[in-house]
């Protein structure tokens, strides 16, 4: 499954796509096949990046969908992750591409703002359906309150932990973050010449899930806000914002948690068995049955702040129609977002990928957990709970906004820059972004 901390539109990257295109096409690449209708029956064009064991479960979806409507065909490509967005947002802007692309919730302020793709049409889901029966994440495919794609598997940040570890201490999985300090503590462990040898907790990289804990997770956890009433500018340059940046980077440079520089990633870290704990994505789950099938690790959910205000990051992966399907063929295109968007569709998915299913019918579908326990354990089900209140803030270009935060964590743990200063530099960072149309 993929990491969505790799799911962000580096800085700048707009202009460059039309360098992508000019040399695509000087090099003599054939545009993309034409969508179809005709003879032969409607030929849906439907875009993703490769991942093999998403695709097999993407497949047995489109034959599904193919079955139920006779004289309709889907046709699936793939590309590498780190070239499907150039791609797409190239052909797009050249008249060309796929009728349907798989995008991700942060992507959906780019696509619409560039015209690249259509809103929901009326009707097309039953009213208050989007609202009412979707998780809180559905929010972020809108904008300027206009439904633009649909999500159809997601996640969220939680705690991971080694049962082992935490058993021979004789503690329980920290339920807020005092907890998780104290828990980390005695957790760690030195050598005789009282080098850390293992972490009691691993939080402190900022380019990994860091930055997305502190904006999705720290601050509103503790009242300081995404955005302000403007939506242009950062509701968290704030002396309580400086608060929960100093928090946090103080405690990845404490002296039970490694500063990111001296140990591995934290996943990594916590694979190696060289971190007791980490937060990560429910992803992680699928990554650890494949690459440490034995691993005895236990989740819980991500803590919460002593006032017991929970929120967690989320994130989410959803379909949309393009400008480019028009007629039958654009009509096509939507039943099969429709068709994807279902909960059966929705529940192949997730128990063939590891996404969550967006719609909060799961919440109540006993066998659905029945099954998953019987891949994952107990280990989805704090992953699950949290989809009720999960949220993505806006972020516009996510990109630079990652790139603004994850600047003033490490300017704060290695050059010992005060958090508010950092924090204020982000925020002018980011606002003059958010300034931007």
């Amino acid at each position: 499954m993929r990491d969505r901390g790799e799911a962000s539109l580096p800085a700048g990257s707009w202009p460059r796509v039309w360098i992508a295109l000019l040399l695509a096409l000087a090099a003599g690449c054939s545009p993309a096949p034409e969508s179809a209708s005709g003879g032969d029956g409607v030929v849906i064009t439907y875009w993703r990046h490769h991942n093999e064991s998403e695709l097999a479960t993407l497949e047995t979806l489109i034959e599904r969908f193919e079955a139920s409507r006779p004289g309709v065909r889907v046709d699936l490509k793939s590309f590498p992750f780190n070239v499907y967005m150039t791609k797409v947002v190239a052909t797009l802007t050249a008249g060309l591409g796929p009728d349907v692309v798989n995008l991700h919730n942060s992507w959906i302020h780019d696509y619409v703002d560039s015209g690249l793709i259509e809103p929901v049409p009326e009707g097309l889901f039953a009213d208050g359906e989007l609202e009412g029966e979707f998780f809180p994440l559905m929010g972020s495919f809108t904008r300027h309150g206009v439904t633009y794609g649909v999500p159809m598997g997601g996640g969220n940040l939680g705690l991971y932990y080694h049962r082992g570890m935490l058993a021979e201490a004789g503690i329980e999985p920290p339920r807020t973050w005092s907890e998780l300090e104290a828990a980390a503590r005695q957790l760690a462990r030195r050598d005789d010449h009282g080098r850390l040898v293992r972490a009691g907790a691993s939080l402190g990289e900022g380019d990994g899930q860091g930055w997305n804990m502190l904006v999705d997770a720290f601050f509103p956890q503790r009242g300081v806000r995404g955005l302000a009433d403007d939506g242009r500018t950062v509701g968290w340059d704030t002396p309580a914002g400086a608060e929960v940046l100093a928090w946090y980077t103080d405690f990845a440079r404490g002296e039970d948690a490694p500063n990111s520089v001296l140990f591995p990633k934290p996943n990594e870290a916590f694979r190696l068995e060289l971190s007791a704990m980490i937060v990560d994505g429910n992803w992680r789950i699928g990554v650890l049955q494949t690459e440490a099938p034995d691993l005895d690790y236990g989740t819980a959910p991500l803590p919460v702040a002593d006032n017991g205000v929970a929120a967690t990051y989320g994130t989410a992966w959803g379909h949309a129609v393009t400008r480019r399907a028009e007629g039958p063929v654009r009509d096509a295109a939507w039943e099969l977002v429709h068709f994807l968007a279902g909960y059966d569709s929705m529940v192949t998915w997730s128990e063939g990928t590891g996404e969550l299913p967006m719609r909060r019918q799961v919440l109540d579908d006993e066998q659905y957990r029945t099954r998953m326990a019987q891949v994952t354990g107990d280990r989805i089900q704090p992953f699950l709970d949290q989809m009720a209140f999960a949220e993505a803030s806006l972020k516009k270009d996510e990109g630079e906004y990652k790139a603004a935060l994850v600047e003033a964590i490490d300017r704060v743990l290695l050059k010992d820059v005060e958090p508010a200063e950092a924090l204020h530099d982000a925020a002018g960072r980011v606002d003059e972004m958010l300034e931007r149309e």
